[in-house]
């Protein structure tokens, strides 16, 4: 059987059109995608900040206690003071965070040197070195809101890079 000249088959492609590439295609699905199901602006951003200069080593320590989350300190310390508790390990860290002066404080426990990093969406914003007693600030933290992590590197062993995140 012979198919009339102006039928083609399902398979046959007219000789002007070129098939997409690989990475022409998939251009083409992914834009498909993001019209009819886009991915979330905070999901891309946490994680790309997952794969930013992260090794083995580091740790991402635990949320132990958020003021903000806890009525009674709301109620008695008003909207100006925040403090949270992480622990990892053998290594603890509080911060405290004066919205009103855009001001991030924090101690080391047990106290110890370590350089520190404070990243606002995957970006350090500002650096530090805690003191002898494991104390540190950041002034730089100003009123801006997104994924804070303070990242603390050891210079005494025992432990390497600690982690801390929390949305602001």
């Amino acid at each position: 059987m012979t198919l009339p000249s102006n039928d083609m088959p399902s398979n046959h492609m007219p000789p002007n059109d070129v098939p997409p590439n690989d990475d022409e295609l998939m251009d083409q699905v992914a834009a498909a995608v993001d019209a009819h199901d886009p991915i979330p602006e905070d999901l891309v951003a946490t994680a790309k900040e997952l794969f930013i200069s992260r090794n083995l080593e580091e740790e991402l320590a635990e949320l132990l206690f958020d003021s903000a989350n806890d009525r009674e300190t709301v109620l008695t310390r008003g909207d100006t003071h925040r403090t949270l508790s992480f622990a990892t390990g053998e290594l603890s860290i509080e911060l405290e965070i004066d919205e009103q002066a855009g001001r991030l404080m924090g101690m080391l426990v047990p106290p110890q040197v370590a350089n520190v990093d404070l990243e606002i969406d995957g970006l350090v914003v500002a650096s530090t070195v805690s003191d002898d007693l494991g104390r540190f600030r950041f002034d730089e933290l100003g009123s801006v809101s997104g994924n804070v992590s303070v990242v603390c590197r050891s210079t005494t062993g025992g432990w390497d890079v600690c982690i801390v995140r929390f949305e602001r």
